[in-house]
């Protein structure tokens, strides 16, 4: 498998745009008390554009960017929330395993990696709820694939397998109005840490929901 030497000190630049992996999530609940608990399972079609990356030094260019994985991806979770409407707390968690078919245009394939969330929230009465955030991820084995072999001899790694950590303050608001309807707002950011084989990233939500 040929290699593309790195460049170093040079700047590069690479953009995209469109209509990313489309998701369907069928998902059924049920409640019990101030316990509320629910199955889903979610199915990423590779609906996207994907090509393979290519770099062009004298330009200072990359092509490396997609809008789709390239990949079928399937990920049942389990969820559960406890909520006291009296003292306006509330416990909630998610646990999921997201297992993915080969990517044929470079033949890798990723391991299956399990996710677990979990959220602790203050409700007021005024409509706004505040708390802390965070999830782990880890994949369960090592990528396969000539692909995944290839990157481990750029690397000079062993092994592939990825995990990360994070954790950070959430804020809610579900007394809102936009254009005669009840909305609803979420404020969510997350520092990662103790990442291994993959980047530390600083993400930040900003959701808005609409009752119709």
């Amino acid at each position: 498998m040929g290699q593309t030497p790195p460049i170093v000190g040079v700047p590069i630049d690479d953009t995209t745009s469109g209509i990313a992996d489309i998701t369907l999530t069928p998902m059924v609940g049920w409640h019990s008390g101030k316990l509320h608990y629910s199955a889903a399972f979610s199915i990423f079609a590779p609906t996207g554009s994907y090509s393979t990356a290519s770099i062009d030094v004298p330009g200072r260019t990359i092509n490396a960017l997609n809008t789709s994985k390239n990949i079928w991806s399937f990920q049942p979770v389990i969820a559960a929330t406890y909520f006291d409407p009296a003292k306006g707390l509330e416990f909630s968690g998610a646990a999921s395993i997201l297992a993915s078919t080969r990517n044929k245009a470079t033949d890798y394939q990723n391991a299956p990696a399990l996710n677990l969330e979990g959220t602790v929230m203050q409700h007021t009465k005024s409509g706004w709820a505040f708390g802390v955030t965070g999830y782990a991820y880890t994949q369960i084995g090592d990528d396969s694939g000539s692909g995944a072999d290839g990157t481990k001899a750029f690397l000079g790694a062993s092994s592939l397998r990825a995990q990360v950590f994070a954790l950070g303050p959430i804020v809610t608001f579900s007394k809102a109005t936009v254009f005669g309807q009840e909305a609803s707002f979420k404020f969510q950011y997350y520092k990662e840490f103790g990442a291994k084989r993959r980047f530390e990233s600083d993400i930040l939500w900003l959701n808005m929901s609409l009752s119709f």
